[in-house]
């Protein structure tokens, strides 16, 4: 399945500029896009609910980077004061459709991160389909 889209462009001097900057250095550049957000971006707009040990003072040092390089396949990596944590997390959207089809609103990401599977959908979809 080929998904033609147009290539976004980020903002000038933006995270996610500076981001995609840094992964074309590396030749890392995900075949669908990859996106970098600090965990208050992503509590603003409802998608993490909770991370266990921190409070939401704090989410501004966390940062969530979400890329993928095939369709419906997502690569979730973290980092804390800009140091990344080895541990990376695959979410492939069957998954997240069979848990919000079983009426599941709340699901963990890394044990410890509690995030709005509805919100985290349309996220995905938003970024990476349309």
């Amino acid at each position: 399945m080929l998904i033609s889209r147009k290539a976004k462009r980020a903002l000038p001097f933006s995270r996610q500029y500076y981001h995609l900057r840094e992964l074309s250095k590396q030749g890392k550049v995900p075949a669908l896009g990859s996106f970098k957000y600090t965990a208050t971006e992503l509590y603003k707009k409802g998608v993490l609910v909770s991370i266990d040990e921190y409070d939401p003072k704090q989410f501004g040092q966390i940062s969530l980077i979400i890329s993928s390089n095939e369709p419906g396949v997502f690569i979730i990596e973290s980092a804390f004061m800009g140091v990344k944590l080895p541990e990376k997390m695959e979410l492939r959207l069957e998954e997240l459709l069979a848990a919000q089809d079983s009426n599941e609103t709340v699901i963990t990401l890394f044990d410890n991160a509690k995030v709005n599977l509805n919100l985290l959908i349309f996220l995905l979809n938003k970024k990476f389909f349309a």
